[in-house]
């Protein structure tokens, strides 16, 4: 070293070249672990959890976003039910959240600067497992409210023998299969009880099951196990889940606003929403939004919007953007994917609105993320 540093101009010239190239090294190294070089996207993960009810038309979403539209960002979406989303989201442990019932006032104040984001509509359907009768039972709001507080406790009991003769003499218990986890889907089920027959069904929309009847199974797979293994047994679940369970469900009509009974598809859940047209914004609270029991010729009774949840000031910018980029993309042409999935696409009323409070998103230093 002492040589060196005593050493001619041209040793030293020749030195700090050798530093040049070492430092030209170890920035190429860093490149390759550190930040990108300018001009390149970063890689992002999304993590998402919540509701099941949109759970596999999440599942579609996120493979195709990062096939088709955006490689460096990988999107991850968990169940465990509205409430653990709500729960998750409030305590920002996820970046965003799935719920099939609007936040209530206690939840809402928790999560200042919320955004609730309805991503599709679905349906809740009665499914049942009653030898020798296949799909098509009907029910009336009143009945459903009996067989589920447990006033209607045989198959045969006349109110059921009214509208389904084919339970004529049918005189075996009904078992009650229900919800064990607190559930959005519970929630769309209950609520429409309450509202359309509030003198046999006294219990407000709950998202964890009110009653101690029958038994209780986890997510819409819990219930339709149940159902399964229980011969004379009733239970409910998310028509998406039903379509992909395929033949091994048999699933009723229930009886419309109008007095027609109605199988939930694409098309009835459409209508249920055909009148919706004010809505509240996306950063207020939406507690009480509903679309059960419109009227309408074609419209399924028991039909709900399913929400993301998601924060108006994202802390992250390029989570932030990415998050943006997504939720653009699934309510405009993420909705091709609903029919084919067991959902409805979400009206043009409702795309407009998630629009305005899409562009309301910021980062931590007040600028706008979507562009």
């Amino acid at each position: 070293m002492a040589t060196i540093l005593g050493d001619s101009g041209g040793s030293k010239v020749k030195h700090l070249a050798l530093l040049s190239v070492i430092l030209m090294a170890a920035t190429a190294v860093a490149g390759c672990f550190g930040s990108p070089p300018p001009g390149e996207k970063p890689e992002v993960t999304l993590n998402g959890a919540g509701a099941t009810f949109p759970a596999p038309l999440y599942d579609v979403w996120q493979g195709r976003y990062t096939a088709e539209v955006d490689e460096n960002v990988h999107i991850n979406y968990g169940g465990g039910g509205s409430g653990a989303g709500i729960t998750q989201i409030t305590a920002r442990q996820v970046d965003w959240a799935g719920s099939d019932a609007p936040m209530n006032a206690n939840e809402f104040s928790k999560a200042p600067g919320i955004l609730h984001i309805p991503s599709a509509l679905g349906a809740v359907i009665p499914i049942y497992k009653v030898p020798g009768v296949g799909d098509g039972l009907n029910f009336t709001a009143q009945t459903l409210a009996n067989i589920f507080n447990g006033n209607i406790a045989k198959w045969d009991d006349s109110a059921l023998v009214a509208d389904n003769p084919a339970l004529a003499g049918m005189n075996n218990d009904i078992t009650v299969v229900h919800r064990s986890d607190g559930s959005g889907t519970t929630f769309v089920f209950t609520s429409y009880l309450y509202k359309v027959d509030p003198t046999n069904w006294t219990t407000p929309g709950h998202k964890n099951w009110p009653n101690n009847l029958g038994i209780g199974g986890n997510g819409n797979a819990g219930v339709s196990s149940g159902v399964q293994q229980n011969d004379y047994s009733i239970g409910y679940v998310e028509l998406s889940y039903a379509a992909s369970a395929g033949s091994s469900l048999n699933y009723g009509r229930v009886k419309s606003h109008d007095g027609a009974f109605l199988e939930a598809t694409a098309d009835s859940t459409a209508a249920a929403a055909a009148g919706l047209s004010t809505l509240p914004a996306g950063d207020a609270s939406w507690e009480g939004v509903e679309i059960l029991d419109q009227p309408g010729a074609n419209a399924y009774p028991i039909a709900a919007m399913t929400y993301v949840l998601v924060y108006k000031t994202q802390l992250d910018h390029a989570k932030g953007t990415a998050l943006v980029n997504f939720l653009w993309w699934a309510i405009h042409d993420g909705q091709s994917d609903c029919a084919p999935n067991g959902y409805a696409p979400l009206p043009s009323s409702a795309v407009t609105h998630n629009e305005a409070t899409l562009n309301s998103i910021v980062d931590a230093s007040g600028n706008r993320l979507h562009m």
